[in-house]
Parts: C-alpha cells; structure tokens; sequence
C-alpha cells in the first residue's frame, strides 16, 4: 500500500465512520448498536480494523461487510466491540481541530 493510499484511507475513511458511529450513538443513547459499514475495497476494511479499535463508542460493535465483484457480501473479519466506557462528548471537536481518535495518530508513517 502507497502512503499516498493510506493518507487517503486516513484522510477521509475514518473521521466519516468514527462520526457515525458517535452521532448514532448520541441519537440512541440507551441502545446497543452494531454499526456495519459495506465497502467494495478489503484493504480499506483491513486499515479500518487496525485503527478504528480506538474510535468506537461506548456499546457500539464495529462490523465491515466486503461487497465484492461477485456482488456477494462476506465478512473478511471479526466484529469488534468497544472497549470505550464513557460517551467521548466533544466527538465534534476532535474532527473540527482533527485530533485523535477521528484522526488516529499515524502520519508518521506517511511521511516515509
């Protein structure tokens, strides 16, 4: 994978599922929610559950469905659940001044 792919995949893939995730969250507080994002590209599913771990709020369980040329939905990986106790309240905040965890803490390795 090129940095110019992964500064891609950082960029605009996790800020976008990360704010979902907590605006569903914020919209139903009290419910256990499974948040399933379907893309058609598997490394984007395989960063996404390397770095979204930390991005998952309070009874949220993340899930990526592969949509592929077959037009069959499989699920290359486990679903992951949070490990996040308390409800991150200044979600916004984090992607106005794009700090952690929306925008994880990995541009060093794109600046190889």
């Amino acid at each position: 994978m090129t940095n110019e792919t992964l500064k891609f995949l950082y960029d605009k893939k996790i800020p976008i599922v990360h704010a979902q995730m907590h605006h569903i969250k914020e919209v139903f507080p009290n419910k256990d929610i499974t948040y399933t994002l379907i893309d058609d590209r598997e490394d984007i599913g395989a960063f996404l559950n390397k770095h979204i771990t930390t991005s998952i709020p309070p009874r949220v369980t993340y899930n990526f469905v592969l949509f592929n040329e077959f037009l069959e939905c499989k699920t290359p990986f486990k679903p992951i659940p949070s490990t996040a106790n308390l409800f991150d309240t200044q979600w916004r905040l984090h992607h106005s001044n794009k700090t952690p965890p929306c925008y994880p803490l990995i541009k060093h390795s794109l600046a190889t």
